[in-house]
C-alpha cells in the first residue's frame, strides 16, 4: 500500500503556505489515537466546529497516522519509522546526536526515542529507565501492536456504570476496527492454542479463557491486512480536505493560558523556525501522551495534587522458544523479517497472536503470546518461534510519579521529565507468578530450559495513571469521569494516563473508550460555546 494515495487533510503552520488560525472552536494537542478520537467524535457532533490538531512531530505520510506496517516500500517504511524517533525529519543536529548515541547502547522500540538514553543504558532502580516517546503525526498509533483485549470489569472505574462501559468499549472497537477473527488458520497455531488451553483454562471462567487476541485491522479486497492507525480513527478526516479540520505538524504547544477556570488560549511554537503563535479556543484537549500531557499542564501552572502521580507501567516478562511441533530457525530474522523483533509477531499470514485474559482470582495478570512460522520449500514441517509473555498490572501508589524540572529542559525545550518509581512486594509476587507461568507454557508446548526475561521498567510503553480519572476532586485524581480536569470547564485530558492504573491488558481500547466519553462531555461544552 502506498502512503501517498490521497490528498489528505489541510495542514497549516511549519513547512506549509497556510498560517495557523488565531481562533478555533477546538484545540487538540497531540495526534495519536486519543486525540484522533476527540477529533472524530466532536466533528460528528458539531460538523461546523473548527478543529485544530497540533503535533510536535513531523508529518511523514500524506495520510496522517497511517500505520507503518501498511507501507509496503521498505525504504519508505524505514524513513517513516525513523522520522518518528525525533530525528531525520528535523534540522536538529542535537536530536541526531541523541539517536546515534541511543543506537550505540540500549535501543528503544522502533518509532520511539528514550526520555533519558543514559538512564536506559544504566537500567537504574527507583526510576523508569526505559521510558520512551514517539513524535510524529499519528503518534504511537503508527507503531502499536494493534492488540485490543477487553479489560476485566474489575479493572474499570466503578463510578461509570457497567452498561455504559460496555457501550463505550463497543464504540472504541468500532473506531479502532477491532477484529476478533484469528490472524491465521495455520495448523501450527491451532496446536499452540490447544496446548495453552489445556495448561491454563481449567482454572479460568468460561468468558475469560485463552484464545485469539482481538486485533485492530481490516482486510483489503485482495486479502491484504490493513493495520489500524490513528488514520483509522479519524476516518474521512484523514483522507478528505475540510475547512473545519486542520493539522499543524512540528508545532509544540508550550503553555495553556487559563483565566477563571477556563483555558482561554494556548501558545504554540514552531519547531522549524522557533516562531510562536497564540491560539484561542473554546475547548482544549491535551492528548500529548501519558508523559507530555502532565508536562504541559505542569508548565502551564495547572498542577492538581495528583498530576503525574500513580504512575503505572506494565512490567513485561517473556520467553522466546521453539515448540516441539516446529523446527528451530537458523536465523530468527528469517521468521520475523528483516529488522523485526520477537515482540512483533503479527505481520504475516502465518503468524498468530493469542491471550490469556486477566482474572482477579485465578489469573491476576495478562498474557500475550504469539507464534510465527515459515514453511520452507521441501521442508517436513514449518520453522518457527513462539513468544510467550506477560503484562503485570502495577500496584497504584501516590509515590510512583513522573515529575518535571524547571531548571533543566528536554530536547524540545520543555521541563525535563524524570521519574520516581519502585516495585512493591505485590508487584514482585506477580513477577514471580509470571515467570513460573512462562515456564509452564513453554513446557506445555514441548520446550525446556526456557529462561524468561524481565524487560527494563518502561519498555512496555503503557504508561498509566499520570492524569488519572476519579469520582470526585479529593486530590487522588486529575480529571472527572468525562476526562475534564478538575476546576476547569473546558480542559480535557486524553491518553493512557487517564486510566487509573492497575490495568493489566494492552490499554489502547480502554483509553479510546474513555476518550469517547470525554469527547461527548466536551461536545456539550462546545454546543454552549457555539450557540
Amino acid at each position: 500500500m502506498s502512503a501517498t494515495t490521497t490528498t489528505g487533510p489541510v495542514f497549516a503552520g511549519p513547512r506549509t503556505a497556510l498560517p495557523i488560525p488565531a481562533e478555533v472552536d477546538v484545540l487538540i494537542v497531540g495526534s495519536g489515537p486519543n486525540g484522533a478520537t476527540y477529533a472524530r467524535v466532536l466533528s460528528e457532533h458539531h460538523p461546523r466546529a473548527r478543529i485544530l490538531m497540533v503535533e510536535a512531530g513531523p508529518r511523514l505520510t500524506t495520510v496522517p497516522g497511517l500505520h507503518t506496517r501498511n507501507i509496503t516500500d521498505p525504504d519508505e517504511q524505514r524513513r517513516t519509522v525513523r522520522g518518528s524517533e525525533g530525528g531525520d525529519s528535523t534540522d536538529s543536529a542535537e536530536v541526531g546526536t541523541h539517536l546515534r548515541q541511543e543506537r550505540a547502547g540500549a535501543v528503544p522500540a522502533a518509532g520511539t526515542f528514550f526520555v533519558d538514553r543514559d538512564a536506559a543504558a544504566r537500567d537504574d532502580d527507583g526510576t523508569l529507565p526505559a521510558a520512551a516517546l514517539s513524535s510524529n503525526v499519528g503518534g504511537m498509533g503508527r507503531h502499536w501492536a494493534c492488540a485490543t483485549p477487553t479489560p476485566h470489569p474489575s479493572e474499570l472505574p466503578r463510578f461509570v456504570p457497567p452498561g455504559e462501559w460496555a457501550e463505550l468499549l463497543g464504540r472504541g472497537r468500532r473506531l479502532l476496527r477491532s477484529n476478533d477473527r484469528p490472524l491465521t488458520d495455520a495448523a501450527h497455531w491451532a496446536e499452540c492454542l490447544r496446548r495453552v488451553s489445556a495448561a491454563f483454562d481449567a482454572s479460568l471462567p468460561d468468558d475469560r479463557r485463552s484464545g485469539n487476541m482481538p486485533v485492530a485491522r481490516r482486510s483489503a479486497p485482495d486479502g491484504t491486512v490493513l493495520w489500524s492507525g490513528s488514520d483509522t480513527i479519524l476516518g474521512v478526516l484523514a483522507t478528505e480536505p475540510r475547512e473545519t479540520f486542520t493539522i499543524a505538524a512540528e508545532t509544540l504547544c508550550t503553555t495553556l493560558h487559563e483565566e477563571g477556570g477556563r483555558v482561554r488560549a494556548a501558545t504554540l511554537r514552531s519547531l522549524v523556525d522557533g516562531s510562536t503563535t497564540t491560539v484561542a479556543a473554546s475547548v482544549v484537549v491535551v492528548a500529548a501522551d501519558s508523559l507530555r500531557t502532565p508536562q504541559l499542564l505542569w508548565n502551564s501552572g495547572i498542577r492538581p495534587p495528583a498530576l503525574g502521580r500513580y504512575l503505572g507501567d506494565h512490567l513485561v516478562i517473556a520467553g522466546a522458544f521453539t515448540p516441539e511441533y516446529l523446527d528451530a530457525p537458523d536465523d530468527v530474522s528469517e521468521i520475523f523479517g528483516a529488522g523485526r523483533s520477537l515482540n512483533n509477531t503479527t505481520g504475516t499470514a502465518s503468524n498468530g497472536l493469542g491471550t490469556i485474559p486477566f482474572n482477579p482470582v485465578t489469573h491476576p495478570l495478562h498474557s500475550q503470546f504469539g507464534q510465527a512460522a515459515v514453511q520452507r520449500e521441501g521442508g517436513r514441517r514449518p520453522v518457527g518461534v513462539t513468544m510467550f509473555g506477560y503484562l503485570l498490572p502495577k500496584q497504584a501508589r501516590f509515590e510512583d510519579r513522573v515529575r518535571f524540572r524547571a531548571d533543566k529542559s528536554d530536547r524540545y525545550g520543555m521541563p525535563a521529565i524524570e521519574f520516581d518509581y519502585s516495585l512493591t512486594e505485590r508487584d514482585r509476587a506477580l513477577a514471580d507468578l509470571a515467570t513460573a507461568n512462562v515456564v509452564r507454557a513453554a513446557e506445555a508446548l514441548g520446550a525446556s530450559d526456557v529462561l524468561p526475561v524481565r524487560q527494563p521498567n518502561g519498555m512496555s510503553l503503557h504508561y498509566l495513571g499520570t492524569v488519572r480519572m476519579g469520582a470526585e476532586d479529593d486530590g487522588t485524581s486529575v480529571c472527572d469521569s468525562g476526562s475534564r480536569v478538575w476546576g476547569y470547564d473546558n480542559l480535557h485530558v486524553a491518553c493512557n494516563g487517564v486510566i487509573p492504573a492497575e490495568l493489566s491488558c494492552n490499554p489502547t481500547l480502554t483509553s479510546v473508550a474513555m476518550s469517547v466519553r470525554g469527547a461527548i462531555a466536551a461536545a456539550a461544552v462546545l454546543e454552549a460555546a457555539m450557540a
